[in-house]
């Protein structure tokens, strides 16, 4: 499949036998960024304990697969420290060949659904400056720019903020 060509992923909620693909993808897209330097380590503790960080109340993490691959994964959460109506976008990575072919999309409106089924009303995203497609991604999407961040991530290495009501 050329990486124009739209996609109909496969999308379906992380198994444990996923999470190593899913750090794959997340150590690629985090290094093709540059982020590896502003990290402590590529991968957080909560990324390694994939299944775990999902399993807790109203929160999900969907994988795309093509060709029975893993390409990309994202994941709602409850924002730290902020109202119990405001979800965050997490960990939505893609490999760069799969980039703008429709399976972002398809992960965004997993996550968002699962956020409404949950009781939530916004959805916030931190991503850092130098990933402009995902910002127009989530721009396109609904997502409006914020001034500062919101809740406490703990990552401090983004950026930019973003909020969408659901």
């Amino acid at each position: 499949m050329h990486r124009n060509s739209l996609a109909d992923a496969g999308i379906r909620l992380l198994q444990e036998s996923d999470v190593p693909a899913v750090l794959e993808v997340i150590t690629k897209a985090r290094t093709e960024y540059g982020m590896a330097e502003r990290l402590d380590s590529v991968l957080e503790p909560a990324d390694r304990d994939l299944n775990r960080t999902y399993r807790r109340q109203r929160a999900a993490y969907f994988v795309a697969i093509e060709a029975a691959r893993i390409v990309g994964g994202a994941g709602i959460a409850p924002l730290a420290d902020s109202d119990d109506q405001t979800c965050e976008l997490q960990r939505m990575y893609l490999l760069s060949e799969r980039r703008g072919c429709g399976i972002g999309a398809q992960l965004l409106n997993a996550c968002l659904s699962a956020a409404r089924g949950f009781g939530y009303r916004r959805c916030y995203a931190e991503t850092i400056e130098e990933m402009q497609g995902a910002i127009r991604f989530y721009e396109n999407n609904g997502f409006q720019a914020l001034a500062h961040p919101m809740g406490n991530t703990g990552h401090h290495h983004n950026d930019c903020w973003l909020i969408r009501d659901l």
